[in-house]
């Protein structure tokens, strides 16, 4: 399992499954399945078949992990940076 702090977030994949997303919110799995499914998440899964992906940007900004390439890179719009 990743930890958080030893990870360069640029070399995190994409998404990760159900378990680490758990392990890195402090829950236990079978818990978030549950607030996946009630909707109370704090982060919508990607639903893959019959398996839930998590996107690790989203993970990380709900987290308040700063630094991350939320958006790609890009400026969401509607934000003015100048």
């Amino acid at each position: 399992m990743t930890t958080l702090g030893e990870v360069d977030v640029a070399g995190l994949p994409a998404t990760v499954d159900t378990r680490e997303a758990a392990a890195w919110l402090g829950v236990h799995s079978e818990c978030l399945y549950d607030a996946a499914k009630a909707g109370t998440a704090p982060v919508v899964p990607l639903r893959v078949g019959r398996r839930l992906r998590w996107p690790t940007a989203l993970l990380l900004e709900a987290l308040g992990i700063e630094g991350c390439a939320c958006h790609g890179g890009v400026t969401p719009r509607g934000t003015d940076e100048d």
